[in-house]
């Protein structure tokens, strides 16, 4: 059993036995919705740079390109944001507003926060994919149109 630091408390984690992964729990419902975000917010900017700057055949690949890269930096914030990066930011925002509130009761330290996302982040441990995939998508669209244009 291993131990951690911390406010000068020991505190036992827990032993992490090792769960098989299943397809249901990689295409759940959060990947459905990243995946339908991924795929709508990438196609406007599409379809949006494409319409603004003509429709010639070279705006047709450079908006398929920042179409995609819009797709792979949405996967990567999702990815981040669930490992937890942000969240020093995020309880920051969240006790700024309780205060503003007047509701000091319930202000959380880093450690509660952090307890209260584990069990969001356990579901949602893989909806990144869904962006991920829209990216594939994006990406195959771009290199088929690349290679056929040029």
């Amino acid at each position: 059993m291993y131990f951690f630091l911390f406010n000068d408390k020991l505190i036992p984690m827990e032993e992490k036995k090792k769960k098989k992964i299943k397809l249901k729990d990689i295409f759940n419902l959060y990947f459905w919705i990243k995946f339908a975000v991924g795929i709508g917010s990438s196609g406007l900017l599409f379809i949006l740079i494409y319409a603004i700057n003509g429709f010639t055949p070279i705006w047709l690949i450079n908006s398929l390109f920042v179409a995609t890269i819009f797709s792979l930096s949405l996967a990567a914030l999702s990815f981040a944001t669930n490992v937890g990066t942000f969240d020093v930011i995020s309880l920051g925002f969240k006790n700024m507003f309780l205060m503003a509130k007047k509701e000091v009761d319930e202000k959380y330290d880093l450690f509660q926060y952090r307890e209260m996302k584990s069990m969001k982040r356990k579901v949602e441990r893989f909806s990144f994919l869904g962006y991920l995939f829209s990216f594939l998508i994006f990406l195959t669209i771009y290199l088929s149109f690349y290679f056929t244009i040029y």
